[in-house]
Order: C-alpha cells, then structure tokens, then sequence
C-alpha cells in the first residue's frame, strides 16, 4: 500500500494579507512593486515578472506533494499533531498499490509560457488537514493539471 501526502491548505498569496485583509498576498506585493519610488519602471516590471512566475509556480491545495511507503504518515506526521504536516497536508493510503507504481504523480510539468512548481496532478476529494483515508486508486478523482484531463 501507498500514502498520498496531500497539501490542505491554500498558498499564502491566495489568502487575504495580514497587512490589508481586503487584498490577498499577491496583490498586495503587486501594489507594493508599483508603490516602490526607489525602483526604475524596468525594475518594476522584472520584480513583478519574478512574482508573476512565482504565482505560477505555487503549490496549490489537493496536489499530491509526495508518495510514501505505508506506515509513514503513522511514523512521521502523527507522532507530532502540531507539526507542519499535520497542520496542512493530509494522508491518503492507496490500496493495493506499490509507491513505484505510483511516483510519477509527483512529476513536475512545462507548458510554453509557464514552468510549474513539481505536483503536476491533484486530488479533488475534500480533505481536511490531519486527515487520514484509505481508498482505491480507482475511487479517486486525480488530475493532470497539464491536460486538465481526470485519470
């Protein structure tokens, strides 16, 4: 059996900004750029390329960040219920299936305009953090975020 660890949690530039809660983080580093006097206008747009890309790349909530052997969430994560784990990811264990079979959803991916953060497949099935679920790799609805195709 294999174990999915599965990120929870949204990106901090997707969430609303401690600083001004009415912009997510995003926008507001976005005004903060153009707000900047001591940039040049080339610099300005280079630093908001930079975070352009690096919105792109951001991991977002059901992709499948690694693939474990069974035991590792019990080992690693659950032993700590204040752990980074366990405060934004969650465990789903794949009946079975060996973790060779399953590596390849941890693969990264490249279109023409964006190269994307690793995780290029996602799970859609509601998990809350510190959740731990066994299933069918067939009951699962997994994503290939490069096609948008469900496999």
């Amino acid at each position: 059996m294999a174990e999915f660890l599965i990120l929870t949690k949204e990106h901090w530039m997707d969430l609303p900004s401690k600083s001004n809660p009415n912009m997510t983080g995003y926008e507001r580093n976005q005004l903060l750029i153009e707000q900047d006097d001591i940039l040049t206008s080339i610099q300005k747009i280079e630093k908001k390329d930079l975070l352009i890309q690096k919105y792109n790349r951001k991991v977002q909530p059901g992709d499948i960040t690694e693939v474990h052997e069974d035991g590792w969430w019990e080992n690693v994560a659950k032993k700590n219920p204040n752990s980074k784990m366990s405060l934004a990811f969650a465990c789903i264990k794949i009946l079975g299936e060996p973790v060779k079979d399953l590596q390849y959803l941890t693969q990264s991916w490249e279109s023409a305009q964006i190269i994307h953060k690793n995780y290029r497949y996602t799970i859609n099935y509601g998990l809350n953090d510190g959740d731990d679920i066994t299933v069918k790799k067939e009951d699962l609805d997994i994503t290939d975020k490069s096609t948008g195709i469900v496999i």
